[in-house]
């Protein structure tokens, strides 16, 4: 999975037709590790949504090819054309900023 966030919402290009498709129809969470520092990982939880909207699709379509690699990339090599682009809206409700020698707090959502 490849996330781009946008202020507190992320997104995830991919395929609509796929595994993770049934899965989150049933349980429609995941969870993110960034471990680039072993020592200091963030683990984000989110509920996910599918977005079928296509401005919204052309949207992050733009933002992904817009955005600088290793974050950005050119949707077009994997999905042709944006009706193609299955779209997944992450929305965090916790993330836990690990830290070693000592814990960070924990963020969670209020709503």
């Amino acid at each position: 999975m490849h996330p781009i966030w946008e202020g507190a919402t992320g997104w995830i290009g991919t395929r609509r037709e796929s595994h993770k498709s049934l899965h989150l129809a049933e349980h429609p969470y995941v969870s993110l590790a960034y471990i680039a520092d072993l020592v200091n990982p963030v683990y984000v939880d989110c509920r996910v949504e599918w977005m079928d909207d296509l401005a919204e699709k052309q949207h992050v379509w733009e933002l992904f090819k817009n955005t600088p690699e290793p974050v950005g990339y050119d949707p077009t090599s994997m999905f042709k054309t944006v009706e193609n682009f299955g779209l997944m809206k992450l929305t965090p409700w916790r993330i836990d900023l690990y830290g070693f020698p000592r814990q960070f707090p924990v963020w969670r959502r209020v709503d």
